[in-house]
């Protein structure tokens, strides 16, 4: 039972103050400026509200695959489930054994 690779996990960690940061600024910037990112789109006459999902711009932005990262949490939360699965059969089988020492010495 090997751990999973995380590299999108482990690089967002690295990053994890600069990208808090650069979010809780975008998010300031709408809620106490009312500046918010706008785009063109084709056939508008005006510029229209740039709707995205903050935390999947900011892993684009460090170069983070986001839906990798996702698929590495689940992975990670398997790989504990199985451990903790493992560590209750362990402590079954060690609690069988020292009740069957201590029965055989009675």
């Amino acid at each position: 039972m090997d751990k999973p690779l995380t590299p999108n996990l482990d690089k967002m960690l690295e990053i994890k103050n600069e990208s808090q940061a650069q979010g809780e600024f975008l998010e300031w910037l709408q809620a106490e400026k009312g500046i918010v990112l706008c785009r063109y789109v084709p056939n508008h006459e005006f510029p229209v509200h740039a709707s995205f999902v903050l935390n999947r711009v900011l892993a684009e932005y460090h170069g983070i695959d986001y839906d990798g990262m996702e698929r590495e949490k689940r992975a990670l939360l398997e790989y504990i489930r199985n451990l903790h699965e493992f560590g209750v059969l362990f402590i079954c089988v060690l609690l069988f054994v020292c009740f069957c020492f201590v029965s055989s010495t009675s």
